[in-house]
């Protein structure tokens, strides 16, 4: 699933191409990604606005709309944006589709079908409870050591399994805990309200960190361009990964193999001499 640093960075490509243009024409194809409205009002109600600007919060993207109208839309699994001129071939699993003043098109595809959009008004953004139960995130003013440490004391969770919780840092998902967690030296399955005021620190600037270093290293990632493409987003594995992906391989700090261990249903990776509990 496309984590915090990869939607950052579709946003932004949004915001470079689509900010300010005119919706033309909305059709919503596959009604299961905005179940909350008819395919005659998805239509209804976005076409003739216009985009003012594309933001983000966590993995939501948010569309702000003229006419104080707000669509956010979130990509799962493999949720993508594409833009395309006005004659050309829409891609594979296209569910939704935004004409666009200039003859262009702003297709959304999912092969899994698991995206999802929500159309609402501005002032009633905090009405949508995807929204409003999200912590604060990494680079985000009210994201505070302190709030971070007095959330891992009240935890008796795993340390990863609270990571991966959006009502507790808002962003991060399975590839990016670990790659924060082997920065840190702390073992996945440590237990949060174990960690002290150092490792706290020290797993607090990591989240900073590997956001920051992932949002940077996406430009060359084809997946999260605006053009369609074959592969999935599990297939751009990035030679960079710390530990994520490389069970077996040798660790970039120690030599030691990589392991993995199942939490939460999913593949935790790390290194058992450089991450303790």
């Amino acid at each position: 699933m496309p984590e915090l640093p990869e939607v950052e960075f579709i946003r932004r490509q949004l915001e470079l191409n689509i900010a300010g243009k005119r919706i033309i024409r909305a059709e919503l194809l596959r009604p299961g990604l905005a179940p909350k409205v008819s395919p005659h009002e998805f239509s209804e109600k976005l076409s003739g606005k216009t985009i003012t600007t594309v933001l983000r919060r966590g993995k939501f993207l948010i569309f702000k709309l003229s006419g104080k109208q707000i669509l956010a839309v979130h990509l799962r699994m493999t949720g993508k944006f594409s833009l395309l001129a006005a004659d050309e071939e829409l891609p594979k699993h296209t569910h939704a589709l935004f004409e666009l003043q200039g003859k262009q098109l702003l297709v959304f595809s999912d092969q899994r079908h698991f995206g999802r959009m929500i159309l609402s008004r501005e002032n009633d953004i905090s009405a949508i409870y995807e929204l409003a139960s999200l912590a604060p995130e990494p680079f985000q003013e009210t994201f505070h050591l302190d709030d971070f440490r007095f959330l891992l004391r009240r935890s008796q969770r795993p340390i990863k399994e609270f990571l991966l919780d959006q009502t507790k840092v808002c962003g991060l998902g399975n590839i990016y805990a670990a790659e924060a967690l082997f920065r840190a030296g702390i073992h996945p399955a440590t237990k949060t309200s174990s960690i002290g005021p150092v490792r706290s620190r020290r797993l607090y600037q990591a989240i900073l960190e590997t956001v920051s270093v992932a949002i940077s290293e996406l430009p060359g990632r084809d997946f999260f361009s605006l053009r369609p493409v074959t592969q999935n987003y599990s297939e751009t594995n990035r030679a960079e990964w710390l530990v994520y992906a490389r069970e077996g391989q040798a660790c970039h700090n120690c030599r030691a193999k990589i392991k993995s261990l199942r939490q939460c249903g999913r593949t935790t990776y790390f290194c058992p001499f450089c991450q303790k509990k």
